[in-house]
């Protein structure tokens, strides 16, 4: 039987330096790691060298003896994202919603310059778009949270679909022009931003 509840007093010590460096985005000194981790001073430079050198923590622009976070950490995120797009995690989230709404739901993703549908359930009677379906692109501007970001993105950064006057129709609801599109997610900015002021 394997034992419960032990630990590895080295991983701790990793995840606890990464968790304290995120809370000072700006950086820390080694000192501050090492008295935030209770261990001695030389530990403290080991584990952020260590880390350094992994590409888990970097040197902060405020500062050669300070470091923050580095560009492996963003990777590890990214993988977690995905990880939770997965469909055995994303059904009894869709099912409810969908059940909810009496309507199809999906969830979606920015990749790649575009708005990627990465799973959905359908609903017999609810309202749909032609030929929705996992992986389906090329709808940022006819799916409300295709809109939320586009509101976002520059649009320079807007995919090459949105860039004409003349925008595909997908139903009667759809925003088929692209000054009436900028108009509407303008509605979008100053609704989110009403949201964020409430809570």
């Amino acid at each position: 039987m394997a034992e419960s509840g032990r630990t590895l007093s080295t991983a701790v010590h990793v995840l606890k330096a990464l968790e304290f460096t995120a809370e000072h985005p700006k950086g820390v000194s080694v000192k501050a790691l090492a008295r935030a981790l209770s261990v001695s001073l030389s530990s403290a430079y080991s584990l952020s060298n260590s880390l350094r050198v992994e590409g888990f923590l970097e040197v902060s622009a405020a500062g050669s003896g300070l470091y923050v976070l580095g560009p492996k950490v963003p990777a590890l995120y990214r993988s977690y994202v995905e990880s939770t797009l997965q469909p055995e995690r994303l059904e009894p989230f869709l099912e409810e919603l969908r059940d909810r709404a009496s309507a199809r739901a999906y969830v979606a993703l920015w990749r790649k310059g575009d708005l990627e549908i990465a799973e959905i359930l359908g609903r017999r009677g609810g309202r749909e778009l032609t030929d929705l379906s996992k992986g389906f692109r090329g709808a940022a501007h006819a799916l409300a949270l295709g809109k939320v970001f586009l509101a976002e993105v520059p649009e320079d950064g807007w995919p090459p679909y949105l860039q004409t006057q003349t925008l595909k129709r997908f139903s009667r609801f759809t925003l088929t022009s692209r000054n009436d599109l900028k108009h509407n997610l303008q509605a979008v900015r100053t609704g989110a931003r009403a949201s964020a002021r409430k809570s």
